[in-house]
């Protein structure tokens, strides 16, 4: 701690909530910082340390203080050094008109910066998809993945309705671009950059009523279209689509909006398949080590049960 100026007199403690990693509160006389142990895994080879540095490096740079700022990374034992960020989760009702627009405002920030030479450095996000077959593909992977889960329960779930509902939701996205004369295989339009898994489960609300986005370990190069989806698709604090047009105010190049539009509205079926497959990760390996590494879970079998 020493190398990076903390003194020899600190405390630190357990911080809940890390999900995928173990998060823990560096206590000094004057500071506090966060420390993040980040999980690795043989079959999961993203590099969730570089990602969620670089990306917050990158804003910090443009003045963007809506988030954590970086403060040491030791890459070879994959843990950081963060800000610490006094607050709490939102409550579901937070999930205001003023909240949903802070977020979005923060969106478009991070790509007015976009040309900035740190972002020229970042990588494409986690799963990141540019053209319809890019989404078709990722969700696809999702759900053939889930063939590997051996609760018998689960798999009642996956085999008797989650097939059911990706089969339908693919048709009806391949039949819109049919009727609209589009090729999947296309760029949608500019790639933008995207804080990834973006949405209020994964924000803090300060004590002053400031709001700090968190964790962006998947962050990077994206098409906005699938930011948008996940940001009303994911399920521990919805989004209510009336807050929908907010998006499209803010787009500066018309054709852009209209293509993410459209892509939107054909892909959001498609979205709502992906995140009952994100739930259903509990049932896999990965997951189930992710949830033990940080501690999440005491008891998987309650967990899985409570699906």
């Amino acid at each position: 701690m020493g190398r990076i100026g903390i003194p020899d007199q600190f405390s630190i403690e357990s911080v809940a909530g890390g999900m995928n990693n173990k998060v823990f509160c560096v206590s000094t006389n004057d500071r506090k910082f966060l420390l993040k142990c980040y999980f690795s895994h043989p079959d999961d080879n993203r590099d969730r340390l570089r990602t969620e540095y670089a990306f917050l490096t990158f804003a910090v740079n443009c003045n963007i203080f809506c988030v954590p700022k970086p403060v040491a990374v030791d890459p070879e034992n994959q843990i950081a050094l963060y800000e610490f960020i006094s607050g709490r989760p939102l409550d579901l009702d937070e999930v205001t008109t003023e909240n949903v627009e802070s977020a979005i405002a923060f969106y478009f920030d991070l790509n007015r910066h976009r040309f900035h030479e740190c972002a020229v450095r970042l990588s494409n996000g986690s799963e990141a998809c540019f053209t319809y077959m890019d989404h078709f593909s990722c969700v696809e992977s999702r759900v053939d993945r889930l063939s590997l889960v051996a609760d018998s329960e689960a798999k009642k779930i996956i085999t008797r309705k989650l097939y059911f509902a990706w089969k339908e939701a693919q048709e009806f996205a391949i039949d819109q671009l049919k009727r609209s004369a589009i090729d999947p295989n296309l760029q949608i339009s500019k790639k933008m950059l995207s804080p990834s898994d973006f949405g209020f489960h994964n924000a803090i609300l300060t004590n002053s009523g400031e709001l700090y986005f968190v964790d962006f370990e998947y962050a990077g190069w994206d098409n906005p279209s699938k930011t948008i989806c996940d940001f009303f698709c994911q399920p521990k604090f919805p989004v209510s689509l009336n807050h929908y047009p907010i998006w499209f105010s803010n787009f500066q190049d018309r054709d852009v909006e209209c293509a993410v539009d459209f892509a939107v509205r054909t892909l959001l079926p498609l979205y709502r398949v992906k995140w009952c497959c994100i739930l259903l990760n509990h049932f896999l390996t990965v997951g189930e080590k992710r949830r033990e590494f940080s501690n999440e879970i005491v008891d998987i079998d309650i967990q899985r049960r409570s699906q």
